[in-house]
């Protein structure tokens, strides 16, 4: 009965999973990455999806979507101009080391780097062709990326080698966060939680359920971190995972919620499907909804700085910017 269950849960996990994909518009098909043209045409519109944020300190920010879709921003995100990708594949997650170096990836195991800000996105072999890589984490030239199928890869020379780490469960992970080269977390399906302490060569479970689904994960030091999932579940420690215990969530309706990330060791932000973003003070203790922002799209991405700038990107084009600490969003 049990197998059962977790059998029917996966389903749903792939099916919510895949319908990303498929609302994005993006080609399934195995093949060559197909080229298009970026058009003259406003760089965002309401039939966007926006997956995933990286923003840096000094305002440069890229923003990745459905259908290869990349912009970017030189000051925080008020301004955007499209860059071409090259490929029509749905692209889920961005991460960038500087303001030059910066890696994508998407849909069937797709890499992008790029050497000059996004002026010119080169396609890399994953060595992934059958799975769909959900998030990426580099530091310098070390970086990581995570995705279906238990898939996790790793590549310590900016991506010219890329090799699967040795993680054999059958799981879908879904977000990957590193505090250095070493020290590193994974999230995903029946609320895993994994730790490395010597940069993925070996990973130790922290966390394992029968059900649920943890969709983010982000530590603001090396003690303390957040996990959130389906049914707004929150998951906190302060001691670098030993232990997990269950935040409290204010919200009157628990939402499922994607990704969460801090500004510093006590506020952050957590966002979710039907527009849920919710903010915490406490170091992850406690999570309330955020006045003023009323959307019923979901939100997926998450970029926060020590500064208090900070962008989330979501459904219909959405993205929502703040500069003191997501006291206030425009």
């Amino acid at each position: 009965m049990r197998m059962a269950l977790e059998r029917c849960f996966r389903n749903v996990v792939l099916l919510f999973i895949l319908s990303f994909v498929l609302l994005a518009g993006s080609v399934m098909a195995k093949g060559p990455v197909q080229t298009r043209q970026v058009p003259n045409v406003a760089p965002i519109s309401f039939l966007d999806k926006l997956y995933d944020v990286s923003l840096l300190e000094g305002g440069n920010a890229w923003v990745v979507g459905y259908a290869g879709k990349i912009i970017h921003s030189v000051n925080y995100g008020k301004d955007w101009v499209p860059q071409e990708s090259g490929t029509v594949k749905a692209l889920f997650s961005v991460s960038f080391s500087n303001p030059r170096e910066g890696w994508i990836v998407g849909e069937l195991g797709t890499v992008l780097h790029t050497t000059n800000g996004g002026k010119k996105w080169v396609a890399q072999d994953s060595g992934i062709k059958d799975e769909h890589l959900l998030k990426v984490k580099f530091i310098g030239e070390r970086g990581w990326a995570v995705g279906t199928r238990g898939t996790i890869i790793s590549t310590a020379d900016g991506g010219k080698h890329w090799e699967r780490l040795p993680y054999n469960a059958d799981v879908i992970l879904s977000d990957v966060c590193f505090l250095n080269e070493r020290e590193g977390w994974v999230s995903g399906e029946f609320n895993t939680i994994l730790f490395t302490r010597d940069g993925g060569k070996t990973w130790i479970t922290q966390n394992r359920e029968s059900a649920g689904n943890l969709f983010g994960i982000g530590f603001s030091s090396p003690n303390r971190g957040a996990a959130v999932g389906t049914q707004g579940r929150i998951f906190r420690t302060d001691n670098g995972g030993k232990v997990w215990k269950q935040a409290v969530n204010n919200q009157v309706r628990k939402k499922t919620l994607l990704k969460v990330s801090f500004f510093d060791q006590d506020r952050g932000i957590c966002v979710g499907l039907n527009g849920a973003i919710l903010s915490t003070s406490d170091g992850g203790a406690s999570w309330n909804p955020l006045p003023g922002l009323k959307y019923y799209n979901w939100f997926s991405g998450i970029s926060l700085l020590k500064d208090g700038h900070g962008l989330l990107v979501g459904g219909a084009g959405t993205i929502a910017g703040t500069q003191d600490g997501g006291a206030k969003w425009r």
